[in-house]
């Protein structure tokens, strides 16, 4: 054996490397790696020992025993190390950089023992067969180190895969997540589109349906009209004070109205119904009966409708606790003539278009001056009537047109009210289809809310709520979209309001609300 074969058997390059088949690899270099340094003085010896070829040559078994110049400490420790190395290479490539000091301290003190017998004189027959025996432990130190490698890629492999195979599958059901979340979502938003499709085809049925009962309220108004043109226009003494007669009949008792008691409201209730019966009543030191003409009981209704609104529209404004009785009486007149209803519909219809939930657009063929009469706007010659006093007039009467939708009827007429909570939730769902308007729409969204909110809450619950938050989540932005900063007050008032009804569940009564019991005090 050469001096390059003793020490490739060692494992070692001249470099002082240390080789596992595979290629060199740095001392302290990764987990595998084993730094077995050799002193100069031992290389200087291994390559005077190599010049003993015969000796170095002579095949050696793992069973022969160890030479006597081997310590028993020594020599227990290589081997005792050599065979758990044996044992324990399969755990990891861990195991022997764990042992990377055992193998250095264990060299170290064989090297001190041959730089000893190095320095005496040439190499004894016994030491050469030490240094066989070593090289021989070393060879199955190298032999384990490598299989321990090879195993230890082998996990290494094995988990890599693993892993790849472990995150090939979360990929794909990643993937699949997102293919289905996807296919939720789409499908989703075609369910949104086709529910908003439907809800513009029933919106735009429902203003169709709404136009033509504005239409047809209008045209009762305007045969009413023309029916008592001679009684409203007639010059003749006679037909002039019938006509004087019934308005002062109506007025006044519209005028005492008020909440003082539950008998009051039945005194002028009983008193406008006699009226309208035909029955002759005194007002003002005369009698006066409708029947004394015969266009005097349309005459009369469409007057009554008419001095309504006009409470509405000036009283109501002002005081807004004055919308209860007035409505209570107006719906007890509404039960027993319902042509009366229809007349106050279409009066307040004209002066508050609003209390109709619609898109009234601009005709080709109106003027400014026009539209804005149409919208409820008044002039006073020629000039358009401030946006403050518009929106005052618009609360008082869409506060009276909900005071009508909640007022308990009379309890001696023992029927249902004509106009009732139906036709709150319609106006409130329809005006939240419609396109805002800023200012006027959360002022009338407001006045009407707090009159009707109560009653709403408790008849429809669950549904009412749900309309509440799409006001709140959907139709707040799009006021605030059509509104600059001068016109946020109204929609603030409205907001406010929301969020607290929203925080407490719970709509207050408005005051001023009549209640059942009302009618027997």
């Amino acid at each position: 054996m050469d001096k390059e074969s003793v020490l490739d058997e060692l494992g070692r390059s001249r470099k002082g490397r240390l080789r596992y088949g595979a290629g060199d690899v740095e001392p302290g270099r990764g987990q595998n790696s084993l730094s077995l340094q050799l002193s100069p003085h031992l290389v200087k010896f291994l390559e005077k020992v190599t010049e003993n070829e015969e000796v170095l040559s002579t095949p050696r078994t793992d069973t022969s025993p160890a030479p006597e110049s081997i310590t028993p400490h020594a020599q227990d420790s290589l081997n005792g190390f050599s065979e758990r190395l044996s044992i324990r290479s399969s755990f990891s490539g861990n195991f022997l950089a764990c042992k990377q000091n055992e193998i250095e301290d264990s060299l170290v003190e064989h090297e001190q023992q041959w730089d000893m017998k190095a320095k005496r004189g040439p190499p004894t027959t016994e030491l050469l067969s030490a240094i066989q025996f070593h090289l021989l432990n070393l060879r199955k130190l190298a032999v384990a180190a490598r299989q321990a490698r090879t195993l230890h890629e082998q996990q290494l492999a094995s988990a890599k895969m693993l892993q790849e195979q472990k995150d090939a599958a979360r990929n794909r059901a990643l993937e699949e997540q997102k293919k289905r979340q996807q296919e939720e979502e789409q499908k989703k938003r075609e369910q949104e589109e086709e529910q908003k499709k439907q809800a513009t085809e029933i919106a735009k049925g429902a203003v169709t349906v709404l136009d033509a009962w504005c239409q047809q309220l209008e045209q009762d108004m305007l045969d009413t009209e023309r029916t008592c043109t001679t009684l409203s226009s007639s010059q003749d003494p006679q037909v002039k004070k019938i006509r004087s007669n019934i308005n002062r009949a109506v007025a006044i008792p519209i005028n005492q109205i008020s909440s003082n008691a539950g008998s009051h409201l039945h005194g002028i209730l009983n008193r406008l119904l006699t009226l309208l019966s035909g029955k002759p009543i005194s007002s003002g030191g005369r009698m006066v009966s409708v029947s004394l003409h015969p266009q005097g009981l349309s005459f009369a209704q469409m007057k009554l409708a008419d001095k309504f609104v006009c409470q509405g529209e000036e009283e109501v404004a002002s005081h807004h606790e004055a919308a209860f009785p007035l409505a209570a009486v107006a719906c007890g007149v509404w039960e027993e003539h319902p042509t009366f209803g229809r007349l106050l519909l279409a009066a307040l219809q004209r002066r508050c278009p609003y209390v109709v939930p619609r898109h009234l657009a601009r005709l080709s063929t109106q003027s400014q001056d026009d539209y804005f009469r149409t919208l409820g706007y008044k002039y006073s010659e020629d000039v358009l009537e401030k946006q403050d006093h518009f929106l005052k007039r618009m609360s008082g009467m869409m506060r009276l047109y909900a005071a009508i939708l909640v007022a308990p009827p009379p309890t001696h007429l023992h029927k249902a009210s004509q106009h009732g909570l139906c036709f709150a939730w319609r106006w409130l769902s329809q005006t939240l289809n419609l396109d805002p308007t800023p200012e006027l729409t959360p002022t009338l969204l407001f006045d009407f809310l707090e009159v009707t909110g109560s009653a709403m809450m408790l008849h429809y619950k669950g549904q009412f709520w749900k309309l509440l938050l799409l006001l709140q989540k959907e139709y707040f932005a799009r006021i605030k979209a059509v509104s600059n900063s001068d016109q946020m007050g109204p929609f603030n008032r409205l907001e406010t309001f929301i969020q607290h009804i929203l925080s407490t569940r719970c709509v207050p009564r408005a005051k001023g609300l009549l209640t059942d019991s009302f009618w027997r005090t």
